[in-house]
């Protein structure tokens, strides 16, 4: 498994683990649909907002912080 800031663009991946778990942080992850077993598509990295954005099994697009995605592993 790999975190999600390593994912590459236009990647589908499979939601496995999270690793902060953190009460706060759980709900982040569960209102941005990146509970395990959940499906994501990378869609794009911005370097210098420091974020990846996302489309969900729904087809919603999330963005989120890099520090974020690296909490939550994938593969």
């Amino acid at each position: 498994d790999i975190d999600l800031a390593s994912v590459p663009v236009n990647t589908r991946v499979r939601v496995t683990r999270v690793i902060d778990q953190e009460p706060e942080f759980l709900r982040f992850i569960e209102r941005c649909d990146l509970t395990p077993g959940r499906e994501v598509t990378v869609e794009s990295r911005d370097l210098a907002a420091d974020s990846v954005r996302l489309t969900n099994a729904a087809g919603e697009q999330v963005t989120i912080g890099a520090r974020a995605a690296a909490k939550v592993l994938v593969k």
